[in-house]
């Protein structure tokens, strides 16, 4: 069975190479977090590997690292995981390059979308945005993620998520959480992935 991440840490897209990337990762292990996302969209390929070699260097034997798009980075750096955007290369494909002990994840807008990358051999989804997020579209709402949940795929929410509505999420089906601002400073990365365990754990 893989290995689905129950709370999944995106990187800033702005993130560069050094000390401070290290601390982050440091401090996302020590939170125990499930996974981090490198999702770097404007660096070169060089600085791309760079990152995702550090983030496997520090998560050994611990989190998923999940590389956003680039199955070659990946399969370079060591990463566990690929996750691919709406737009990017077709899960089939992706599939037969990573092989089967590679965990692959897409994102995922509505219902057709989970149908089809649960079709193509991907191994969970994000759904998104669940609650309105500034520049994300309209929101799919918990009705719809409860459908979501129904359709033979782990769910993971994404957009807008906070501590306070953990419950609600678990309740309509999501198996995990994931997100960008929600693990960074000031927030209290220990209380939300314990709160996360419990809310999950029992989903």
């Amino acid at each position: 069975m893989p290995r689905i991440p129950r709370v999944t840490a995106i990187s800033s897209g702005t993130s560069v190479p050094g000390a401070a990337f290290t601390s982050w990762l440091e401090r996302l292990r020590e939170a125990n977090v499930d996974a981090v996302q490198i999702r770097e969209k404007s660096v070169d390929d060089r600085v791309l590997l760079a990152l995702v070699v550090e983030a496997v260097r520090v998560m050994t034997d611990g989190p998923l690292v999940i590389v956003n798009g680039r199955a070659d980075v990946a399969i370079a750096a060591g990463a566990d995981c690929v996750h691919l955007p709406g737009a990017g290369l077709p899960p089939a494909s992706v599939r037969r390059l990573i092989g089967d002990h590679r965990v692959l994840g897409c994102s995922t807008h509505s219902l057709a979308e989970i149908t089809r990358a649960r079709d193509a051999g991907a191994d969970y989804v994000y759904f998104s945005p669940i609650y309105d997020t500034p520049g994300k579209g309209k929101p799919v709402g918990l009705e719809e993620l409860a459908r979501a949940s129904t359709l033979g795929i782990s769910v993971i929410a994404l957009g807008g998520i906070t501590i306070d509505r953990l419950t609600e999420l678990a309740a309509a089906g999501a198996v995990g959480i994931a997100g960008i601002r929600m693990f960074s400073p000031p927030n209290d990365l220990q209380q939300l992935t314990r709160a996360a365990a419990r809310h999950f754990d029992s989903a």
